[in-house]
């Protein structure tokens, strides 16, 4: 009689198996949760880049020029 049997060892390979996604979850959570933080401190650097640039811009539409009549726009 083998000292294993086969039950014992697929029991065996699922724990490990387990053991395998669960690590590949935790890694998978961790890097999510860092580059959210990293994106969203870029989104925020764009919208306070964007915020100060047209504070003081004008809500008037731009003056028509002649190249922009000859075109139709």
């Amino acid at each position: 009689m083998p000292l294993f049997s086969t039950s014992t060892r697929r029991g065996a390979a699922l724990i490990e198996y387990g053991l395998l996604v669960g690590l590949v979850a935790v890694v998978a959570n961790g890097s999510v949760s860092t580059l959210g933080e990293e994106i969203d401190g870029t989104f925020a650097n764009v919208t306070a880049e964007l915020s100060s640039n047209t504070a003081g811009a004008s809500t008037e539409a731009p003056a028509r020029t002649p190249v922009a009549m000859a075109h139709g726009t």
